[in-house]
């Protein structure tokens, strides 16, 4: 409904309110993938204030991430994914470990051009 309004709302307002309102919840479990990129320097600052505060209310974070800062913040298991199947699950240590193996693997099985 929002973007029959879109000459008059910019695509970052229309960000802003999403996250107003999918933020204004508290969850007892949260899906979190990656992170914030929308808004200005003040937006961003009080999104992650608002994440925080919501992060530290919830029973279960759940975090899609490639970065290791970002599971090392949020994280103390990890489950690996690969294909479309998990392929592990442990500590994160031990998750980066197995995920290294399998890039590795994969870069080894390439045969230069």
């Amino acid at each position: 409904m929002l973007m029959q309004y879109g000459d008059v709302i910019s695509a970052v307002m229309v960000g802003v309110l999403a996250f107003a309102v999918a933020t204004s919840i508290r969850p007892q479990i949260l899906i979190m993938d990656e992170g914030i990129g929308a808004g200005d320097q003040r937006f961003a600052g009080k999104a992650m204030a608002r994440m925080k505060e919501l992060i530290d209310s919830v029973e279960i974070l759940l975090v899609a991430s490639h970065s290791h800062n970002v599971l090392q913040r949020y994280c103390n298991k990890g489950v690996l994914m690969w294909e479309g199947r998990v392929v592990a699950f442990g500590s994160l240590a031990e998750i980066e470990q197995a995920y290294e193996e399998r890039v590795s693997g994969l870069a080894d099985a390439v045969t230069p051009l």
